[in-house]
């Protein structure tokens, strides 16, 4: 038994502490790595270790406890990185070979019990008192990203949740548009807004459906086809900015 009142200094980078367990001698360590690490490890097993460093925290399992065995990073500015070193949002996961998935999962019987996923926006800058949010505000979106011929990470298509009319007492009315990019820009192709009116090619729609054509010139907003892929029905413009209804009565 060793019992000490007061600091314990070990000096020298390679020194620590070393335990022994069972069966295994100096197996799990707390010991100075470089000037500005420090390694908690084991190498028993899986060799699972943490590395803090006086830019990053990095756990991982191995005993090289180098960038390639590690499988978290936390970093000094906060962001998190899962099979990253370099993080560049509070949360990042990168696989390099295979599918990069999250999942949730629910082990209940009782009805309402089910996986969650969350976004949240307050208009108040205080962590733990939510402040109203505007019409208009932006409460959620989802990106979608592909690679360019210039090797840069470019927006293919995103989903909007924006406030549609100033909140209430018990409820926020919103608003989700849905957009995708063609050879230019990212533009919104439809949207639900709070009554649950969905509108194509425009942003106010006043029915169920509202489709807006993108100009008077000819052509086709609806078509319908049988299971053989023939043309039964379309509504369209024709070239005179009138709209048109065709029947195909006998389709084949």
């Amino acid at each position: 038994k060793l019992e000490i009142a007061g600091h314990t200094r070990i000096s020298g980078v390679g020194n620590g502490l070393y335990f022994d367990t069972t069966g295994s001698e100096s197996s799990n360590v707390v010991v100075t790595i470089n000037d500005y690490e420090t390694l908690i490890a084991t190498n028993r097993g899986s060799a699972g270790f943490g590395v803090i460093g006086n830019s990053d925290i990095r756990f991982g399992f191995g005993t090289n406890y180098n960038a390639a065995e590690t499988d978290l990073y936390i970093k000094s500015d906060g962001n998190v990185g899962i099979g990253t070193t370099s993080p560049n949002t509070e949360l990042e996961v990168v696989d390099i070979s295979g599918d990069c998935a999250i999942t949730s999962t629910v082990y209940s019987d009782t009805n309402g019990h089910a996986p969650q996923l969350a976004l949240r926006k307050s208009a108040g800058t205080t962590d733990g008192t939510p402040a109203d949010t505007a019409s208009g505000e932006d409460l959620g979106i989802i990106y979608f990203y592909g690679v360019n011929t210039s090797d840069s990470f470019d927006q293919a298509a995103k989903i909007l949740v924006q406030g549609d009319a100033a909140p209430d007492s018990d409820a926020v009315p919103g608003r989700m548009s849905f957009w995708t990019s063609d050879a230019s820009s990212n533009q919104e192709r439809m949207r639900i807004d709070d009554a649950g009116n969905v509108g194509i090619g425009t942003t106010s729609p006043g029915e169920k459906l509202t489709i807006k054509a993108a100009g008077d010139t000819s052509q086709e907003l609806i078509k319908i086809r049988n299971s053989s892929n023939t043309e039964i029905l379309s509504l369209g413009i024709d070239g005179s900015g009138d709209g048109y209804l065709n029947f195909n009565s006998s389709p084949g």
